[in-house]
């Protein structure tokens, strides 16, 4: 989804080509390591494309709340999996950095409209990933079977739309 979403969002021909090669080589690994078989790929292809078609689709209709409208599906997922089979840690990254994602955009959607110049765009990523790189060096002291540990990633999550803050200020 994620890929999916670059590839939707950015109209640089060079750039798509890029993306389509990741998820080519992200799948064949998948299956060459003996992971996922092609049936699991196309179907998380085909559902990738169904989320990303299903998020334009609310972002037009319901442009306020769509990411409240995220948070909620994303949460009915998260009850789901908790119900059906078992939460590892790789469920509560995903999810602890999309509720940061989805709070700090909150926090922030002013700043999240403005077109950046190339100058800005390199500095916004120039802040993020120093943002980043401190959030892993400081968790990098914890425990990693601390629950403490994987709030990590909800402070990822939120510093991505700060740093476009950050940049924009």
């Amino acid at each position: 989804v994620f890929y999916g979403w670059l590839y939707s969002n950015f109209k640089n021909f060079t750039f798509r080509v890029f993306v389509i090669f990741v998820l080519a080589g992200v799948g064949y690994s998948l299956i060459y390591h003996r992971f996922h078989n092609y049936f699991d790929v196309f179907g998380a292809l085909f559902f990738g494309v169904l989320l990303i078609l299903s998020a334009h689709l609310i972002i037009k209709k319901y442009p306020n709340i769509y990411d409240l409208i995220c948070f909620a599906f994303t949460s009915l997922v998260m009850l789901y999996i908790y119900l059906m089979h078992q939460l590892t840690h790789y469920h509560w990254m995903v999810y602890l950095a999309l509720i940061g994602i989805i709070f700090s955009h909150r926090i922030f959607a002013k700043t999240v409209g403005i077109t950046l110049t190339k100058r800005f765009k390199l500095l916004n990523t120039i802040i993020a990933i120093f943002f980043v790189g401190c959030i892993k060096l400081i968790f990098g002291l914890i425990d990693q079977s601390s629950a403490i540990y994987i709030m990590q990633w909800l402070l990822v999550g939120l510093s991505l739309p700060f740093s476009r803050f950050i940049c924009h200020q």
